[in-house]
């Protein structure tokens, strides 16, 4: 994923979260004000993807709710 979006899109560090029975494996790409989340987990069995699209501050705001 990250090779693909590194021509053109800035990576910013996003904190791993890591716990018992879960993998979560997420980071942010910039490119100019616009930003990008992606956040893959697997909870139990099963896949989740999570796909925040916007500006910087709104992507960021998001995360914290």
């Amino acid at each position: 994923m990250r090779d693909a979006l590194a021509d053109s899109w800035e990576e910013i560090s996003v904190p791993a979260n890591l716990s018992i029975g879960t993998l979560s494996v997420n980071a942010i790409f910039k490119k100019g004000n616009t930003a990008v989340y992606i956040d893959y987990s697997r909870v139990m069995g099963f896949d989740r993807v999570i796909i925040l699209y916007g500006s910087e501050e709104e992507v960021k705001n998001w995360l914290r709710y």
